[in-house]
């Protein structure tokens, strides 16, 4: 699932010699079933926090870079990415890391069913690569950005050590949510009759007006957790992020050649844990 963007410039003059068509793109398929949700922009990350005794969170550490989403009325999405950054901004012990000099951008449209991507930055190919999706792409990239990730309810927990809370509705970032919580209370066993109980907490917040997780949290009240969140959220629509580069010649292709790498980073559009971070 990772694009390594150090490829990605002799990937894009390799295609340029693939004997691409260049020209304007097809006329939309509106015979997709992708259903619409409200626009917005947000910043997607993973961060490690210590909770101090007075239940402020101490940040500690990025688990990765952050990743850019953005969404218009018309359905289309479109992710930044910097799937293995560079030393000059990897540098995750900061709360917003430095801006990389090249990222991977790729927007899906489920009208005309094709991914458009390009790298970004300074040093970045910005000439536009536009697929049409072969009929399965285009059903994975709508699994990967229209249907939410499955979250456990009461009937559904089968674990004797967790309970399950449902957390109601509150706002976050602007976005209405509701949340649920699963609790596992655990002994461990330090050696004679000594025993420890341990808590462990995943929690997560889910809009279905926006069709977004909202924020997932994992860990230890009283140590540390994993959070999984968006911030920088502006709700609303903002075309000037599904324009084109300009100034550069777009690339055309068909049954969905150079799309793989587009589908794969389509699977970072969710809100969630990096790894093994939740155990439940």
């Amino acid at each position: 699932m990772r694009l390594r963007l150090e490829a990605a410039i002799p990937l894009a003059l390799a295609l340029l010699s693939a004997s691409p068509t260049f020209g304007q793109s097809n006329q939309p398929d509106t015979s997709s079933g992708a259903v619409l949700h409200e626009p917005f922009s947000a910043t997607s990350y993973v961060r490690v926090v210590k909770i101090l005794p007075d239940g402020k969170q101490q940040f500690i550490r990025n688990v990765r870079y952050p990743i850019r989403l953005a969404r218009d009325a018309e359905g289309r999405v479109r992710i930044d990415i910097a799937p293995n950054p560079g030393e000059e901004c990897d540098q995750m012990q900061m709360l917003t890391p430095p801006v990389c000099d090249d990222w991977a951008v790729v927007v899906f449209d489920p009208h005309a069913q094709t991914s458009t991507h390009w790298v970004g930055g300074e040093i970045g190919y910005h000439g536009p690569v536009v697929v049409k999706l072969t009929t399965s792409q285009f059903q994975d990239a709508e699994t990967a950005t229209l249907t939410l990730p499955s979250q456990p309810t009461a009937d559904t927990l089968d674990d004797p050590n967790a309970t399950f809370q449902d957390l109601g509705e509150k706002q976050i970032d602007g976005i209405d949510a509701n949340g649920i919580r699963i609790t596992r209370v655990l002994w461990l066993d330090q050696g004679g009759a000594s025993r420890v109980r341990t808590v462990h907490i995943h929690e997560v917040w889910t809009s279905e007006p926006m069709h977004l997780v909202v924020r997932i949290i994992d860990g230890d009240p009283n140590g540390e957790e994993t959070i999984a969140g968006l911030d920088h959220v502006s709700l609303g629509d903002h075309p000037e992020l599904f324009q084109l580069p300009s100034g550069y010649r777009t690339m055309f292709y068909d049954q969905g050649r150079y799309a793989g790498d587009d589908i794969s980073l389509l699977g970072s559009w969710f809100v969630q844990l990096s790894g093994d971070d939740s155990s439940m």
